[in-house]
């Protein structure tokens, strides 16, 4: 097989291999993809992102592909995929970035929340046993409940899929469990994740759903979300929906609600949660035309306003200092960070992420 690890966007999108596998899934392409996953876990958001772009163009929706690859690349591949049967299955499905659970095959996601759940060093656990937990963190809430718990443990080398009682699933990572009540009551619903594991949660308006994960709890409040636990802290990342996070310990401050590109971190020394960005924002709302990211003496108050659509944020900046500017550049494949940085160089500006916002500061018109 290629060295996949070493693929750009483009070239990974356009490969023979990958395409087949998004095409005509098999039982050989799912474990080598989920294999190939879990050896490169770097890999992962452009993974994603080649998946979302097979998607959307199936479904007959161009732009998002339009705003990542060369026209010429989108072309060749509209072309190849819509001479396959997977168009047309893939124009009754809902088009969404995927979140990878391990297997290639989607499950149904029309009445369910997707969650991706990480807790842990990562992949450590794949070759590693997992050490016990700190007396103070999930050990301890699981004492303290009063129901009997069942316990889904991988001890094997690949994921493992589970179905829960109320019909969500759970993929478990290898070296991770869950415990759990063997039936939902008609309370909430409340896990114990120790290690990695990936959530697809069937919807219950009057059942929340609670993952407990070392010394945060998560709520699930829409769709899907990744929760990155270690020694040192714990992040949780929104890809789009909504969550609700908050500390364990008692007396500790209101839960914070995350919405996408959003995420907040907790420090367990400083036992302190702030809210950030998430590492790599992806673009929520397409714009309606490629040339919306072209900008030509385009005021700067303009381009943020079309930032701020596209990621779902808010972006603060003097808007007195700022209201002679302009702007001449393209953006149309640049991240939002790169693009920030593009815009701040132009402004002789700088840029910080406070409270989930970006903060800019120094803006100079020339």
């Amino acid at each position: 097989m290629p060295a996949y690890e070493t693929y750009s966007l483009a070239e990974l999108v356009t490969d023979d291999y990958f395409l087949e596998s998004c095409q005509n899934p098999s039982a050989e392409s799912e474990q080598f993809w989920t294999d190939w996953l879990v050896s490169h876990p770097q890999c992962r958001p452009m993974w994603e992102e080649a998946v979302y772009i097979i998607r959307t163009l199936a479904a007959g929706r161009r732009q998002y592909a339009l705003v990542r690859l060369p026209e010429n690349k989108v072309e060749e591949l509209w072309q190849r995929i819509q001479t396959t049967a997977y168009a047309d299955a893939a124009e009754h499905e809902q088009t969404r970035p995927l979140w990878p659970s391990g297997v290639w095959r989607l499950w149904p996601l029309a009445a369910a929340a997707s969650i991706a759940l990480l807790a842990g060093i990562g992949y450590w656990f794949i070759s590693k046993p997992q050490e016990p937990l700190q007396a103070d963190s999930l050990t301890k809430s699981i004492e303290q409940t009063t129901q009997p718990l069942q316990t889904y443990r991988n001890d094997g080398k690949t994921p493992k899929r589970y179905r829960l009682s109320d019909g969500s699933m759970v993929v478990l990572s290898p070296g991770s469990r869950l415990r759990l009540p063997a039936r939902f009551g008609t309370g909430n619903r409340t896990v114990y994740l120790n290690g990695e594991g990936f959530f697809d949660v069937a919807h219950a308006a009057h059942q929340p759903f609670y993952v407990y994960a070392n010394r945060l709890v998560t709520k699930v409040l829409g769709t899907r979300f990744r929760v990155s636990e270690s020694r040192l802290s714990t992040v949780v990342s929104v890809l789009d929906g909504k969550v609700s996070v908050s500390p364990r310990a008692a007396g500790r401050r209101d839960p914070m609600v995350l919405l996408p590109n959003q995420a907040a971190v907790y420090e367990n020394n400083r036992e302190e949660l702030t809210k950030t960005l998430v590492e790599n924002p992806i673009v929520l709302r397409l714009p309606q035309q490629e040339q919306a990211l072209h900008f030509d003496e385009t005021p700067v108050r303009e381009v943020f306003r079309r930032l701020e659509t596209m990621y779902g944020i808010t972006i603060v900046y003097d808007e007195v200092s700022a209201s002679s500017c302009t702007l001449t550049a393209t953006l149309s494949q640049q991240s939002l960070y790169t693009s920030l940085d593009l815009i701040c160089e132009a402004l002789n500006a700088s840029y910080q992420v406070i409270d989930g916002q970006v903060v800019l500061s120094g803006v100079v018109c020339h």
